[in-house]
């Protein structure tokens, strides 16, 4: 069994992370052509705001004095925003992290949650036209989402499946979608802070 020494502060910014995390970002593990394993957190968006809450959040999380850069390319998908970091001990943790453990981080630590529904928000969500809505693979990971935005007495409805078929997905896939009710947009906003929703 491999020793895991991230201990991490339960706040909001670990929340973040996570989020994003779940959603558009990635923890990987592969080995390079050289043979050497490689841990790596990365997020590549279209969105620079995204990626510099990302940034800034994983800044905090591992105490950097500098900034964690947001690189900029040229892409044929246009201009992409990205943020890479190498770390071992956060990736084995984050790897090692069940559904019950993050149902109980989630519940039982407001600013963690708050954080954690801001970065999948910011990855998966949507607002258009008075509807608030994420969509996701993972009903396991919907239905505890639900339940945290409940205890937050944020009123959502989650529905589906739904099946979609895409050109990446022609085989077609089921999707969930948490919608936030009309009635407490304003209060997703205070406790969660949406940030497309301020920047759109």
């Amino acid at each position: 069994m491999i020793a895991i020494s991230f201990k991490p502060d339960y706040n909001y910014d670990l929340g973040y992370v996570l989020g994003t995390l779940y959603g558009d970002g990635s923890a990987s593990v592969y080995q390079n052509k050289k043979g050497y394993t490689i841990y790596a957190l990365s997020l590549e968006v279209k969105d620079y705001n995204f990626a510099f809450s990302f940034a800034n959040a994983l800044t905090k999380v591992f105490k950097r004095s500098k900034p964690i850069p947001v690189y900029t390319w040229k892409s044929k998908k246009g201009e992409l925003y990205q943020v890479h970091q190498a770390r071992k001990e956060f990736i084995l943790w984050f790897k090692s992290l069940t559904y019950s453990d993050l149902r109980e981080m989630l519940l039982f630590n407001t600013d963690t949650a708050r954080g954690f529904i801001n970065g999948f928000w910011d990855s998966e969500g949507s607002y258009s036209g008075d509807c608030l809505k994420a969509d996701c693979i993972d009903i396991e990971l919907m239905n505890i989402l639900k339940e945290v935005l409940d205890t937050l007495d944020i009123g959502a409805s989650l529905l589906g499946p739904y099946f979609l078929i895409t050109n990446w997905r022609p085989e077609g896939y089921n999707i969930w979608r948490l919608y936030i009710l009309k009635e407490y947009h304003v209060r997703f906003l205070k406790e969660i802070g949406f940030r497309r929703w301020l920047y759109d």
